[in-house]
């Protein structure tokens, strides 16, 4: 009968549904260890952020030309 098709109906669109909130998170885990992406289209944005990562650890907590060591 119809009612038959209603789980396996239910199931795919809950997955049509959760799949693609889902996978961007899944596939930047498995990529860089980050649940999200920055947007870097130029390539100075780009050396900015390893900068930042090298001095401090953490590409979001930037520090001032103060703390860049001398070499």
């Amino acid at each position: 009968m119809w009612y038959r098709a209603i789980p396996s109906a239910a199931i795919t669109m809950i997955a049509a549904y959760f799949v693609p909130f889902y996978s961007p998170y899944i596939t930047n885990m498995l990529d860089n260890g980050r649940p999200h992406r920055r947007l870097r289209p130029h390539v100075w944005g780009t050396n900015l952020l390893m900068r930042d990562e090298h001095l401090t650890g953490n590409m979001y907590t930037l520090k001032g030309i103060e703390d860049i060591p001398v070499s």
